[in-house]
């Protein structure tokens, strides 16, 4: 019987299509670059111990750089790593981009914002780490003048050539459709929301459309499912904006504290080989005491690593919150989690310093990993 059937196939057997080479080259492609931002994960939070620590105390620890990337490779946005999507890439870009400028690689830092610039629209925000890494983190060591000025220029770099990039495809796509119209009303692009626009932000024509974006039209008694969906990452970024906050809050109480009126005192020279950062504290000690208080938290050397973590919750709450309540609530998940390691961190931290969140943790995670698979493969709202 065995043989029998054997005899019907056709031989040779067809090779597969183009199409499906393509797909299963990009599916491989996409692991393989989750692999390396997971690994450059692990490198940058265990070369960013120190200051790490200052925010989370946890980071302390010999394993918690382990721990973080077992959270970054078993992520509730997972699925969207393993298909054909842009946030493998751009994770592993906009990863290596905050790697390169804790390496003080400013430049090199500045070719991976303009590769992650390309992928996506959001890659954008990344531009303010050039300014806080280089002017005020410690880590970053830019010397000279002209590096520093060159550095900061290219948090524009991105910006230019992404829109611009933006523009041409807009226009090609303009000049495609008015030269070879289609008779097929089903690929009739001549109607099809947002060509009009050469510059797009947030989708804001085809969303339009079909996701009703704008602020607080995505807030329906219907949609309620979907914001339960994206619950687990919108506490995450709460709970890692609080970690944040609250060591902010607890350094600037040390440094009230510490404070004395000899402090205030304006000294009479300064060194030539001095610094930018205290040169600008010279020239504003003892015009006021809020003044001077206020220079000394944004750019003591001590205080600025336990401002490390700031940044990045201000960067996951933005995006969450963009999403939440003027996009589609359903990327929240995909968009936050391949934005960097933030939200790794802060489940790392709170699945070693709280052992009774450990089970919740890990089942949320596992949980959604299963979910998102099986409403991802029937075309259900995860995005």
């Amino acid at each position: 019987m065995i043989s029998a059937g054997l005899d019907t196939l056709p031989l040779p057997l067809p090779l597969p299509s183009p199409r499906v080479c393509a797909t299963c080259l990009s599916i491989l492609l996409s692991n393989a670059m989750f692999t390396l931002a997971v690994g450059v994960t692990c490198d940058l939070t265990y070369r960013a111990t120190l200051p790490l620590s200052l925010a989370i105390p946890s980071a302390a620890s010999p394993t918690y750089h382990r721990v973080v990337g077992a959270f970054m490779a078993f992520n509730p946005a997972s699925v969207f790593f393993s298909v054909p999507y842009t946030e493998s890439a751009f994770l592993l870009f906009s990863t290596l981009f905050i790697h390169s400028l804790c390496s003080s690689r400013v430049l090199q830092a500045g070719v991976w914002l303009v590769l992650a610039s390309l992928l996506r629209s959001n890659a954008l925000v990344l531009g303010g780490y050039l300014f806080y890494f280089c002017l005020i983190f410690p880590m970053t060591r830019v010397r000279g003048r002209g590096t520093r000025v060159l550095s900061l220029t290219l948090a524009g770099v991105p910006v230019l050539v992404s829109r611009l990039l933006n523009a041409y495809q807009t226009a090609s796509v303009n000049w495609h459709i008015q030269h070879t119209p289609s008779t097929n009303p089903l690929l009739d692009l001549t109607t099809c929301p947002g060509l009009e626009y050469p510059v797009t932000i947030s989708y804001p024509a085809i969303q339009r459309q079909f996701w009703n974006v704008g602020l607080f039209l995505y807030w329906r008694l219907s949609n309620i499912p979907r914001f339960l969906l994206a619950m687990p990452t919108v506490v995450y970024c709460c709970g890692g904006m609080g970690a944040a906050l609250l060591a902010c809050t607890n350094h600037v109480r040390k440094v009230m504290r510490d404070t004395t009126r000899a402090d205030f005192v304006r000294p009479k020279r300064l060194a030539k080989n001095a610094s930018t950062v205290e040169r600008m504290r010279h020239s504003v000690l003892g015009s006021a005491r809020w003044l001077h208080f206020f220079v000394k938290l944004a750019f003591d050397r001590y205080s600025a690593p336990v401002y490390m973590l700031m940044p990045f919750a201000i960067h996951s709450c933005v995006l969450m919150a963009v999403c939440l309540f003027y996009a589609n609530v359903e990327i929240v998940t995909r968009l936050v989690w391949s934005s960097g390691p933030f939200l790794s961190w802060v489940l790392a931290d709170a699945y070693i310093r709280n052992p009774s969140l450990r089970r919740p943790i890990v089942w949320v995670n596992c949980g959604y990993i299963v979910v998102g698979c099986v409403m991802f493969g029937t075309y259900l709202p995860w995005t």
